[in-house]
């Protein structure tokens, strides 16, 4: 027998298999007397969400709905609605009490306990009706079994058990529903692959697996299912009964519910009920499996699924997944996760041990789905959380308070690239947002902005999301959702018409397509592969990125590529300042290209230039690609037996060679990789000042991890690049434990320490805030975190000192130590302190009842005594960040720092060029040439080992609000640009000297030249720069101006702040 009929014995088993017990969807021992607030009023029939449960809806009237949807008001001929109440004794009569209501005694008091009593009001008095839980209450037996209508009033508005043991509600009118979960279900067959044609199953013969099932659409056995007998090599038939369900996993209706009806023998789609999203695609291999998604200019981290825990490596960046780490790369290690949080305490949900199962990144946040369905974050920024508490990257991932209230189960989570909205898509197809809604991309007809919770997008009646993607670029943010029915909607920033007609922006999902297998977006743009394999666009066009023989824009219909009839998958890599790239994937498994073909990425030739028709690379893989990854500067595919190949910048794409050749860059080369890969994921570093980057990594089919590219673990320094493929050592992680030397979940057990002994912290400045670390022994009886937060108390210059920012989680590694923390430590200026002298302070430190000293010194702070104006601003600035400064504050800067060399040159005539307009988008300049400038040789480099404190310039023409950067580079080169400082909303006169000073200098290690750009900035702008030097810097334009501008950085050897 090849159906699984669902009976009332193995209806909790059916449950489990679709994982409803779990999410908590559907209570075995119903009802739970607990009534939900709902944001909707529920209707007779067809209602999705809150099924066997009791709601409240916005009119204040309480309904029941049951497993099918249906649902009844529970409320009389009066209007009454009997109350559910919970407390810790026997009721007493308030006199506002009536028929019906319900009132349960519960240990703790609250309705997250089983009842252990249960009082009902029969209209003058409380009467005690059960006792032992509530699975029992309000169930008063009857010696009848309840009709649909016309029950004795006596039992009006209460609960009962029929003669059968049923459960029952009786309205005020005498009408009753059933509300046992022992209910009745439609019969439930096992899913079946797809609807074929008798002619097709002469197809599948001999091809298919043994058990596959199809449903059969014409002839003989219309309406019947075919389950394919491998022994015997035959078909068998299987006809339904009227009413029997089946779901389709794969083709055109994959994830849909269907009902056979036997009055016209067909098959029918089940719309009352949305059909599950298809789960996230996630290679895995061993005890690894890759993100769902690749990581959203993630600045150089790195995270895959371990044993259901999160792993990460790479550079700490913005926080996202280092456990805020003061290193700069990081192996792999588990990243920790905590209930803690102290500012929002989980004390009143459920706690549980999470299994992720995935994990996806951004600039500024990573987030985690765990095995019930629930989303955690790991981020130092709330406004990108959907939450009003204050993550810290110190606790690991810690829950979203709005998804541990939440009734749906989360399925899919996507991210934006940089710090832009995370979505999250449930198990009713429902889209919830947070975060930037500049552009009204959440869908919800506003563009308010999200930070503090999640706001669900206002998708039209009857449309359930199986698929999202988050398009963010410079200027555009557009969300779009494929439904289950094939159709595209999308909302957001809408300037060159790809979502709908006109320019307006579009505050609410808005039809796109329909008949759609695939889409891709870069906020600007709109590609759609339909079901029949032809490919359309819509939107900007102005790189070729349409594909369609113009640069010419599509603002009014959507319009299908001529010839293209072949595509299977799309992509597009909107570069984060412009250059668009398109790509497709045929159904023979061939990848074609169009658009801006940056650095070669195609792999074809002309790089840096733009195509606007669709063309095929030609190498040895087209034929058996299956996967695309495209970055700003490299594409890389993946093949059906797991070859890896990619075309673009070179020194990025794992090939051995550490500098770029034109030739080389417009040509797919393979990888070459210890076992074949079973999946591929990238990020991109992208910054505006030269620093951007693209990394690869690889899950190979032997269960490690490759990565090549640029930055990242296993390097050793920030800028370093892998040239080749390098394994990344996570493997050290045995079936969840980690093995000895390697970190652990300390956040999941307290540490209570035994003692404390003296200990140091790094220099504090006079007169200034400053971010301090502490070292302190300690012994403990176990590793784990410390929930004591630490007193700090000191004295300096007669006043007591100021501490705040303590960190919040502070881990004991071992039994034995030292407590490594992070403090703020404010103190008011001495006079009597000045550079270079130290002075030494004892501060108080105290856990508990342990106190201790720490011993640390006090620096005199010599850019702060040089500065009198901005002073005041000075000490309140954040470290790295750039102040504008007088004239006056900058010669006493000169005057009272020692050890000063300056770089640049000051007040000789220099460079300055209105090609290219550079008067208004940057100035370039360098400290030293090669040769003879005509204006005269520019002298003056930043010496290694120096730190730049100040910097000066000349601008050549007047601005206003314009953002001024001042890089270092390689000597003698336009290369290794470095941003050491970046300022916004200077506003200068032509010729006009502009002074500057960076909170906490930046110290340089090697000899370096200098370069100012004016913003806002382009990728253009930098790359024209470096054209312009050239390559050995003294080529300069014949038509360069000798207007008189340079740039001048304050340095020295000995750092006195």
């Amino acid at each position: 027998m090849i159906v699984n009929t669902v009976t009332k014995n193995n209806l909790g088993s059916w449950f489990d298999t679709l994982g409803l017990i779990e999410a908590g969807k559907v209570n075995p021992a119903l009802p739970t007397n607990e009534i939900t607030p709902v944001g909707y009023i529920p209707t007779a029939t067809g209602n999705v969400l809150n099924r066997n449960s009791f709601v409240i809806d916005t009119n204040a009237d309480v309904w029941f709905i049951d497993y099918a949807g249906d649902a009844l008001k529970m409320s009389g001929a009066s209007g009454v609605i009997p109350n559910v109440r919970f407390g810790t004794s026997a009721p007493s009569v308030l006199g506002t009490d009536k028929k019906g209501d319900e009132y349960l005694v519960t240990p703790s008091g609250t309705n997250s306990t089983p009842a252990t009593d249960s009082y009902v009001f029969d209209g003058s008095q409380w009467n005690k009706r059960a006792s032992g839980n509530s699975a029992s209450v309000n169930q008063i037996q009857l010696s009848y079994n309840p009709t649909p209508t016309g029950n004795p009033s006596a039992n009006y508005n209460q609960f009962v058990k029929g003669l059968n043991g049923k459960t029952y509600f009786i309205d005020g009118n005498g009408k009753s529903i059933l509300v046992d979960s022992t209910i009745e279900l439609k019969p439930t067959l096992s899913p079946v692959k797809d609807f074929t044609t008798t002619s097709g199953l002469a197809t599948l013969a001999g091809t298919a697996n043994d058990g596959d099932s199809w449903i059969v659409t014409d002839g003989t056995n219309k309406g019947d299912i075919a389950l394919w007998d491998a022994t015997n090599a035959a078909w068998i038939y299987y006809s339904p009964a009227n009413g029997e369900y089946t779901t389709v996993t794969t083709g055109l209706y994959a994830g849909t519910s269907w009902f056979y009806q036997s009055s016209t023998d067909t098959w029918i789609q089940d719309l009352n009920v949305p059909p599950p999203p298809p789960l996230p695609t996630q290679p895995t291999a061993g005890n690894i499996a890759l993100p769902s998604q690749s990581f959203g200019n993630s600045r150089k981290g790195f995270a895959v699924i371990q044993n259901n825990d999160v792993t990460a490596w790479g550079i700490e960046g913005a926080v996202t997944l280092t456990s805020g780490d003061a290193q700069n790369t990081h192996p792999p290690r588990r990243v920790s996760w905590s209930w803690n949080n102290l500012t929002n305490p989980m004390s009143r949900i459920a706690q549980y041990t999470p299994k992720f199962v995935d994990v996806v990144t951004n600039y500024v946040a990573s987030f985690a789905v765990d095995h019930v369905g629930k989303v955690w974050v790991c981020t130092g920024t709330t406004s990108v959380a959907g939450t009003s508490m204050t993550p810290a990257p110190t606790y690991g991932f810690v829950p979203i308070p709005f998804f541990q209230t939440f009734n749906e189960k989360v399925v899919k989570i996507v991210v934006s690239n940089w710090d832009r909205n995370p979505a999250v898509i449930t198990e009713y197809g429902n889209v919830y947002l947070c975060g930037d809604n500049s552009y009204g991309q959440h869908g919800n007809g506003t563009t308010t902005a999200s930070n503090t919770t999640w706001v669900k997008m206002n998708l039209p009646a009857g449309k359930y999301a199986k698929d999202i993607k988050l398009a963010y670029n410079m200027s555009s943010s557009v969300s779009g959702v494929l439904c289950t029915d094939n159709s595209l909607y999308a909302c957001g920033r809408n300037q060159y018409s790809a979502i709908a007609s006109g320019t307006a922006n579009v505050l609410t999902p808005t039809l796109v397509a329909t008949n759609v297998l695939d889409f891709a977006t870069d906020g600007e743009t709109m590609l759609v592969v339909k079901t029949d394999n032809t490919l359309h666009a819509k939107g900007r066009n102005t790189s070729g990125e349409c594909g369609n023989g113009t640069y010419t824009n599509i603002t009014a219909a959507l319009t299908q590529i001529s010839g293209i009839t072949d595509a299977k998958k799309v992509w597009m890599q909107g570069d984060w300042y412009g250059s668009p790239m398109s790509c497709y994937l045929t159904t023979s498994g061939v990848v074609k290209f169009t658009g801006y073909n940056n650095d070669g990425c195609f792999g074809m030739t002309a790089q840096n230039t733009t195509r606007n028709t669709w063309a095929a690379p030609s190498f040895s893989a087209q034929g058996s690609i299956v996967d695309v990854v495209m970055s700003r500067n490299v594409t890389t595919v993946l093949t059906s037996t797991g070859d890896v190949w990619n075309a673009g910048y070179f020194p990025y794409r794992g090939l051995g060679k550490t500098s770029a050749n034109a030739v080389e860059n417009e040509k797919f080369y393979q990888v070459s990789l210890p076992s074949p890969a079973i999946g591929i994921r990238y990020t991109g570093y992208y910054d505006g000042g030269g620093n951007d980057t693209e990394t690869v990594i690889a899950l190979l089919q032997n269960g490690s991890v490759v990565q090549f590219g640029g930055y990242g673990y296993p390097n050793v320094t920030n800028n370093s690049v892998m040239y080749s493929p390098q394994t990344v050592p996570i493997l050290h992680f045995d079936n969840g434990s980690a093995i000895a030397g390697y970190p652990t979940n300390l956040t999941t057990q307290i540490a209570t320490l035994s003692s404390i002994a003296a200990g140091s912290y790094t220099s504090i400045i006079d007169g200034a805030s400053s971010s301090t670390t502490f070292t302190i022994p300690y012994a403990s009886n176990q590793a784990g975190y410390v929930n004591v937060v630490p007193i700090i108390t000191g004295t300096w210059n007669g006043s007591a000192v100021s501490v705040s920012n303590i960190q919040p989680l502070i881990t004991a590694s071992s039994t034995a130590g030292n407590l490594v923390f992070t403090a703020t430590v404010t103190t008011t200026n001495n006079p009597s302190l000045t550079p270079p002298n130290t002075q030494a302070l004892v501060l108080n430190v105290s856990f508990g009842a342990l106190s201790t000293t720490a011993s640390g010194n006090v620096v005199a702070d010599a850019i702060a005594d040089a500065l009198t104006t901005n002073k005041a601003a000075y000490a309140v600035a954040t470290d790295g960040s750039t102040l504008e400064i007088t004239a006056a504050e900058y010669t006493a800067l000169q005057s009272s720092i020692t050890n000063q060399t300056n770089a640049g040159q000051k007040d000789s005539p220099s460079l300055y060029t209105t090609q290219d307009d550079w008067g208004n988008n940057g100035i370039g300049f360098t400290a030293t040439v090669t040769g003879a400038a005509p204006n005269g040789t520019v002298t003056g480099i930043v010496p290694a080992n120096n730190w730049i404190f100040a910097w000066a310039f000349k601008s050549g023409t007047a601005q206003t609000g314009r953002q001024y950067r001042l890089q270092v580079l390689n000597t003698n080169t336009t290369t290794g640009g470095i941003t050491v400082s970046d300022i916004s909303g200077v506003t200068n006169t032509a010729a006009q000297m502009k002074y500057f000073v960076i909170k906490g200098g930046y110290k340089v290690t090697s000899a370096k030249d200098l370069a100012v750009f004016g913003g806002p900035f382009t990728y253009a702008s930098i790359a024209n720069h470096q054209t312009w030097y050239g390559t050995t810097i003294d080529s300069y334009p014949s038509n360069w101006t000798t207007n008189s501008i340079y740039v001048q950085a304050l340095t020295t050897s000995v750092k006195q702040w």
